[in-house]
């Protein structure tokens, strides 16, 4: 099998970043220099003349990779990120990738006779962290948006989805909901045990007890039904309000309730997490957190251009930015509390 970068990385128990700089000839520690040079000679490394021709070509691209292009939210921090970069005389391409029909391998290689210079990816599965191992072998910079890992060595953008979760439960909490429902599904691992940590966590702070606490979770790519019919139709304790996760499983919900003849506000409180332009048209109108769109695309090519210009930086970056609360009209009062902060 021929050697690799990540080879020589492992075989030296050095990073791939002080390799990849070796490689390209950036002056790194002396005593490195030579650990890398004899691990070349060791293991019979020669180098990736198609790369290395690749990272030769001087160029002004960059690969946007999302998970699909439908996403109104996502459409809208593409928008703020090809501003930015067009302003900065950057020039923005678009791919999208089928995380769940696709295998990583083959989404690398229809990439591999592409030129870009840099690369943001909004991440909907962990796995796509071994697109980027690829791109880092290629000296390519990425940044991901919208999802970390106390494991992953890239830079990171991402909404607060902790706190978000956390300020909308208080929100219930202040105005007299005791019973609480968290509604969505597990098509972001990430995104969903934020949200699952920060409900938690609100409820334990404010004294919310674990037997109140409705966590209506799905494996599915849709959010579970039947389990939400049955917490609120026959459930001797159904929760007096409810939030969801995405704008999806928000207008599914809301669907539900219409079918059922239930009522919002008046028989159940509902906060969507991801707002989307219609909820503000909807009688009554959602009361939602928004990804704030603009900060999210622009910080992420901030980050990916200052990235390109410090070829081989083994430090990386994780920016947390508040979504912005707007407070409609579909929660209920059940009884105003004095809490002194929302989180």
């Amino acid at each position: 099998m021929k050697c690799k970068i990540t080879d020589i990385a492992k075989d030296t128990h050095l990073s791939t970043a002080t390799v990849s700089k070796y490689m390209n000839g950036i002056k790194i520690r002396p005593e490195n220099a030579q650990k890398i040079k004899e691990s070349i000679e060791r293991l019979q490394y020669t180098p990736n003349r198609q790369a290395q021709l690749l990272r030769s070509r001087k160029n002004k691209n960059i690969l946007v990779l999302l998970p699909t292009i439908a996403d109104y939210s996502l459409g809208k921090i593409c928008n703020s990120i090809e501003e930015f970069l067009r302003n900065n005389g950057y020039t923005t391409m678009i791919s999208s990738y089928a995380a769940k029909t696709e295998d990583y391998q083959s989404i690398y290689q229809k990439l591999t006779g592409t030129l870009f210079s840099g690369v943001i990816i909004f991440a909907s599965t962990p796995e796509i962290v071994c697109i980027a191992q690829k791109f880092e072998e290629r000296d390519v910079p990425c940044v991901f948006l919208n999802m970390f890992s106390q494991k992953m060595k890239y830079d990171t953008v991402t909404s607060d989805m902790y706190q978000s979760a956390f300020r909308a439960t208080v929100y219930l909490i202040k105005r007299g909901h005791q019973i609480l429902g968290l509604i969505g599904n597990m098509e972001n691992s990430f995104k969903t045990s934020e949200y699952i940590i920060g409900f938690k966590d609100a409820c334990k702070k404010y004294g919310i007890l674990p037997m109140h606490q409705k966590i209506m979770i799905s494996d599915e790519g849709h959010m579970n039904v039947r389990h939400f019919q049955d917490e609120i139709e026959t459930s001797a304790q159904p929760p007096t309000a409810v939030i969801s996760m995405d704008y999806r499983t928000t207008i599914e919900v809301i669907q539900h309730l219409a079918e059922t003849g239930i009522s919002i506000p008046e028989d159940i409180s509902l906060i969507s997490i991801e707002d989307d332009e219609i909820f503000s048209g909807f009688a009554p109108p959602v009361t939602s957190l928004a990804h704030n769109t603009k900060e999210l695309g622009t910080r992420a090519a901030e980050i990916l251009i200052k990235r390109m210009e410090e070829r081989g930086t083994v430090s990386h970056e994780v920016e947390l930015i508040p979504m912005i609360f707007r407070e409609r009209m579909s929660v209920r009062i059940v009884e105003e509390r004095g809490y002194v902060t929302e989180g």
